[in-house]
């Protein structure tokens, strides 16, 4: 059991971005994953019944967050990636799925529900 626990902890480690480069790549994917199941959902129940794993999405794009910040905080030295020079298509996608669940009936408590948690420890951990 004991050596299970290495191998996760050495997978882990070896699966963590190491570049700014990397964090916008894997932040790219969780928005795209995202939008993806934002894209599935077409009435109040279909959100409802989504609710856990938006949930789950927005906690891992925390997480992301949360680890870029802290990987730029611990190599000062390296340099951000040019925001201009990024490809925007996934953050425009995400803004068009959240406005038109936001539309829905509902739509806009039962986001921001998932949400709340996953912005509350963000916003702890900016604070601090």
């Amino acid at each position: 059991m004991r050596r299970f626990y290495i191998v996760l902890l050495l997978l882990m480690a070896g699966c963590s971005p190491d570049s700014f480069e990397d964090f916008q790549h894997e932040g790219e994917s969780e928005c795209r994953k995202l939008v993806e199941d934002l894209s599935k959902i077409h009435t109040r129940e279909d959100l409802l019944k989504m609710e856990r794993r938006l949930k789950n999405k927005f906690e891992s794009l925390v997480d992301l967050m949360i680890a870029a910040r802290q990987f730029q905080e611990e190599h000062p030295e390296v340099k951000e990636i040019d925001p201009t020079l990024n490809d925007n298509s996934s953050n425009e996608a995400l803004q068009e799925e959240l406005m038109r669940i936001y539309s829905m009936e509902g739509g806009r408590e039962i986001i921001e529900r998932t949400q709340s948690e996953a912005l509350i420890r963000l916003d702890a951990f900016e604070r601090r």
